[in-house]
Order: structure tokens, then sequence, then C-alpha cells
């Protein structure tokens, strides 16, 4: 169990960074934009 949570998190973490990352250019392109 302890390694599927280390592989879990490892996997997990840059998948809600990076789609942070795109909601922030999102918005940040909208207020630009409009």
């Amino acid at each position: 169990m302890k390694w599927l949570e280390m592989d879990f998190l490892q996997i997990f973490i840059p998948i809600i960074s990076f789609s942070m990352f795109l909601v922030k250019g999102t918005s940040h392109l909208l207020h630009l934009i409009f």
C-alpha cells in the first residue's frame, strides 16, 4: 500500500499543479481578451 500511495502522490500532485497552471493561464488570457 505504501508504494501505491507514493506512486499516486507522484502522479497526482503534478497533474493538480498543471491543471491549476492551465486555469490561471486561461483566466489571464480571458482578462486580456475581454
